[in-house]
């Protein structure tokens, strides 16, 4: 669940696996198995804080806040605009036992690829 998760909030910010693992200081192959479920690091909750503040200022546009807003907050409140934020509420949503649904997926595609805006 939680690799979906991961894998998920990656693909909306539009990040590639390999950018995330060089700010972690990770294999980008070490990230790659996190994605695909095929490995649970033990220091898994200091992966998904550094992962979620590496990607809390790359869900900028109008179209990833509306996905974020219905997959990680289900439609309940605003998408933040402070980074610490937008931190917490990503960190919350790993810690979250709810699922992703199939459709939660195909939301990403609809996403244009249009420049992000820039994070205040």
């Amino acid at each position: 669940m939680v690799a979906q998760k991961f894998d998920f909030i990656i693909k909306l910010a539009r990040a590639a696996g390999a950018e995330l693992a060089e700010e972690l200081k990770y294999d980008a192959s070490y990230i790659s198995r996190i994605r695909n479920g095929k490995r649970t690091p033990p220091d898994m909750d200091s992966i998904l804080e550094q992962t979620a503040g590496f990607l809390s200022d790359r869900i900028t546009t109008d179209g990833q806040i509306e996905i974020a807003r219905e997959v990680i907050l289900r439609n309940n409140g605003e998408w933040p605009k402070d980074k610490e934020e937008v931190k917490a509420v990503i960190m919350n949503w790993f810690k979250n036992p709810s699922e992703l649904r199939a459709s939660d997926y195909d939301l990403i595609k609809k996403i244009p690829r249009a420049k992000r805006k820039k994070s205040n």
